[in-house]
């Protein structure tokens, strides 16, 4: 729910409130496109920082950090390897290869 002050000053500043805002700070959600694009129209209206993320309800750190990304920036996940592949890569390949194979076989 957005707060009432909130949704004044940004019917003020001419910018409509921000929807879903349920999430709290911290939790690790990828910001939307509207969210960026209200932060970015805050700023271009003038609005410090600090009174962006007061309105948005992100850190400073987040405001700036969405300033100076793209608009469309689209979420990509990590590039990072399974503990488990280290060790058992090739093992699990060969499995899955045996696996389609059988499956081949009992058609």
């Amino acid at each position: 729910m957005t707060h009432p002050i909130r949704s004044v000053k940004l019917n003020q500043l001419g910018v409509s409130s921000i929807p879903n805002q349920d999430t709290k700070v911290g939790e690790g959600e990828v910001l939307k496109r509207v969210k960026r694009s209200t932060i970015k129209c805050l700023e271009k209206k003038g609005v410090s920082i600090s009174e962006i993320a007061r309105l948005t309800d992100h850190t400073r750190k987040t405001v700036r950090r969405v300033l100076q990304e793209p608009t469309d920036k689209e979420y990509e996940r990590s590039n990072m390897e399974s503990k488990v592949d280290k060790f058992y890569k090739e093992d699990i390949k060969r499995w899955i290869r045996r696996s389609a194979l059988l499956k081949k076989i009992f058609r």
